[in-house]
C-alpha cells in the first residue's frame, strides 16, 4: 500500500505521471469499466497507440481536438493521447446540441472532432455553420462503419489503436495547456477556459490529500467525462496514487448503490444534486452496508442533509468549494472541518470575501468570493480567445467567482448565493443567456429573461419570464418543446410566466433580481406537474 508519490515540478504533465505509474504498477488495475479491467501498463500502451496514430493524421502541439463521446475507456486514451503529444482535450457536454453544439465546436477552433455515432445525427442541422472544423473520427461502441451522413471526411476511432506503441517523444512543460473546459457565460456564451497540465494536477493531488488515498483505493465515478470533476477527482487521483478508477456509465440514484457495491469502491465525488438525490431515496435496511468510507464532494448541501447522510449511509462527506477557472481554493480536512461550511483556504490560495467595490468585508459578512494563487501555474490561463473577459474576471488582481459567501472568526467559509447570472441545477452550469437566445428566437416572442428559482433537490430550476408580441399567442408546452428542440436537457425551462413587460433600470437593464424575488407565482406554468420531459 503507499499513498500519493511527490512529482517535482518539472514532472507534472499528465503524460509523463501515466508512464512513470505504468513503470511502477504495470500489472495493477488502473481503469474498470463495466466488466472490463485494463491494466495500467495495458492503459498506456493503448493511449501511445491513440498517440502516434493522432501523430500520424497531423495533430501536433497546441491542436485543438473536440471529444463528443459518452463514458468509456476511449474518451480517456483520447484525453491522455493528447497530453502526450501536447494537443489541447476540448470535451464537450453530451447533452449539446444546436446553437450551443455550434458555438462550442466554432469557439475552440478544433479541425478535428472524435465524436461516439449516437451524436452524429446532432450535426446535421449546424453542419453549414461549422466552418473550421474538417474531419472527423467515429467512435461506434458495437464496432460498425456505418456511413455518416455527413460533409466531413470520417474516420473510425478502432483505427487508433492500431497504431504504434512506441514511446512519444514530444517535450510537454507542466504549464502548457491542456485542456479547454466549457462554464456557462454571464452576459453571453459559455466561456472557454484554457486550463495547464499543472492545474488539472494540482487539483487532483488535492482530492488524494483529503480523501486520504492510497494505491488500495477504488474510486469511482459516474460523472460524465465531459465534465472535469470526472477527470481530477476521480480518474487523476486514482492516477497519482497507484489506485483503481471505476468508470460508471451515467448516474442512476436508484442503481448508485448496487454499482458501489459491485465494483467495491471506497470513495466516490460528488457534485451537483448528487448526494441530495441519493438521499432522497427510500432508506433500506443494508443503506451502511456499502464499501464507501469518504466522499469529497464539491456542492453545497443542506447541514441536515450532510449529517443523516453521512449517519444513513456511515460515510464520511467532506465539503470543500472550486470552480473551473481556479481549482480547489477551499476545503474541510478529515481532521479539521466544520459540516456546512466549504472549509477553510487552502495555503496555495489567497481567499477574500468583496464588496461590490472590491473592498474587503470583515467576518459573518456577505461578500464575493476572489482568489488569488500563492504558486504559478494554480488558474486558468485564461478565457480562450477571450482577453477582454479575462481582464474583467481578473480585475484589480483578483479573480472575481461570482459566487457570494460569509466567513467565520475562525476562517471557514460558508456558501450563500451565486452573484453572477448564472444558473446551476443538477450539477450543470446553466447561461441564461443562452436559454434566452432560444426562447427569443421564437416567433411569437418579443423578449425573456431566465432566471434561477429555488428547487426542492437543491441547487436551482430554471423558470423563463416571457413578453409575447402584440397579438401573437403560444401555450407554454409548445414553447418548452421548441427549447427541447434547442437546448440540452439540463437547461430546458421547468417554469413559465408570461408578462406584458419585463422590470427594467432606467437604461433598460432587466431587473433579474426582481424576477428571482418573485419566485414561482400562481400564474406560472409547472413543466414538470404537466408531465413533460426533456429528451437526453
Amino acid at each position: 500500500m503507499h499513498g500519493m508519490k511527490d512529482y517535482k515540478l518539472i514532472e507534472r504533465t499528465l503524460g509523463s505521471i501515466l508512464e512513470d505509474q505504468a513503470r511502477t504498477n504495470g500489472d495493477a488495475v488502473y481503469l474498470r469499466f463495466r466488466h472490463e479491467q485494463i491494466s495500467y501498463h495495458d492503459f498506456d500502451t493503448n493511449v501511445d497507440r491513440v498517440a502516434n496514430s493522432l501523430l500520424k493524421l497531423g495533430v501536433s502541439t497546441g491542436d485543438k481536438v473536440a471529444i463528443l463521446m459518452p463514458n468509456c475507456p476511449q474518451f480517456m486514451y483520447t484525453w491522455f493521447a493528447l497530453a502526450k503529444i501536447g494537443g489541447i482535450a476540448v470535451p464537450i457536454n453530451t447533452a449539446y446540441k444546436w446553437d450551443m453544439l455550434r458555438y462550442a465546436l466554432q469557439k475552440c477552433d478544433a479541425r478535428l472532432l472524435i465524436i461516439g455515432s449516437q451524436f452524429l445525427e446532432r450535426l446535421l442541422p449546424i453542419e453549414k455553420g461549422l466552418t473550421k472544423l474538417k474531419r472527423l473520427i467515429v467512435y461506434d461502441e458495437s464496432g460498425q462503419r456505418q456511413a455518416a451522413r455527413t460533409k466531413f471526411e470520417c474516420l473510425a476511432y478502432d483505427d487508433l489503436l492500431n497504431g504504434p506503441a512506441t514511446r512519444i517523444e514530444t517535450k510537454v512543460r507542466f504549464s502548457d495547456p491542456m485542456a479547454i473546459i466549457f462554464t456557462s457565460g454571464t452576459t453571453g456564451p459559455s466561456k472557454a477556459v484554457l486550463r495547464s497540465h499543472h492545474q488539472f494536477y494540482s487539483i487532483a493531488s488535492h482530492c488524494v490529500r483529503v480523501m486520504r488515498a492510497t494505491s488500495e483505493d477504488v474510486l469511482y465515478t459516474c460523472l460524465p467525462l465531459c465534465h472535469g470533476t470526472a477527470h481530477t477527482f476521480t480518474a487523476l487521483s486514482a492516477l497519482l496514487c497507484g489506485a483503481q478508477f471505476v468508470l460508471g456509465e451515467r448516474f442512476s440514484a436508484s442503481a448508485f448503490w448496487h454499482e458501489v457495491r459491485e465494483y467495491k469502491a471506497t470513495a466516490f465525488s460528488a457534485a451537483g444534486t448528487l448526494l441530495t438525490m441519493l438521499h432522497r431515496q427510500s432508506p433500506q435496511p443494508d443503506d451502511a452496508d456499502n464499501p464507501i468510507r469518504v466522499v469529497p464532494s464539491a456542492s453545497s448541501i443542506d447541514l441536515e442533509i450532510h449529517r443523516d447522510f453521512e449517519r444513513r449511509f456511515q460515510v464520511e462527506v467532506i465539503e470543500l468549494y472550486g470552480l473551473t477557472e481556479a481549482g480547489i481554493v477551499t476545503s474541510n480536512w478529515p481532521d479539521d472541518e466544520r459540516p456546512g461550511s466549504c472549509g477553510r483556504a487552502l495555503p496555495e490560495y489567497e481567499v477574500k470575501l468583496f464588496d461590490d467595490n472590491d473592498n474587503e468585508v470583515g467576518p459573518n459578512t456577505a461578500g464575493e468570493i476572489v482568489v488569488r494563487p500563492r504558486k504559478p501555474w494554480l488558474t486558468m490561463l485564461g478565457y480562450y480567445n477571450d482577453p477582454e473577459s479575462t481582464m474583467q474576471v481578473c480585475r484589480n488582481l483578483w479573480f472575481h467567482t461570482g459566487d457570494i459567501a460569509r466567513r467565520d472568526e475562525d476562517g471557514f467559509f460558508y456558501f450563500v448565493d451565486r452573484k453572477k447570472d448564472a444558473i446551476r441545477r443538477r450539477g450543470e452550469n446553466i447561461s441564461a443567456f443562452e436559454v434566452e437566445r432560444v426562447v427569443d428566437s421564437h416567433p411569437a416572442v418579443l423578449e425573456s429573461a431566465a432566471v434561477a428559482v429555488p428547487s426542492e433537490l437543491g441547487e436551482d430550476e430554471v423558470k423563463i419570464v416571457v413578453v409575447l408580441k402584440e397579438g401573437a399567442t403560444v401555450k407554454p408546452e409548445e414553447l418548452v418543446a421548441f427549447c427541447d428542440e434547442r437546448l440540452p436537457y439540463f437547461a430546458v425551462p421547468s417554469y413559465v410566466q408570461f408578462k406584458e413587460s419585463l422590470p427594467k433600470t432606467t437604461n433598460e437593464r432587466v431587473q433579474k433580481h426582481v424576477l428571482r424575488e418573485e419566485g414561482v407565482t400562481s400564474d406560472t406554468w409547472d413543466r414538470i406537474k404537466s408531465g413533460f420531459k426533456p429528451r437526453r
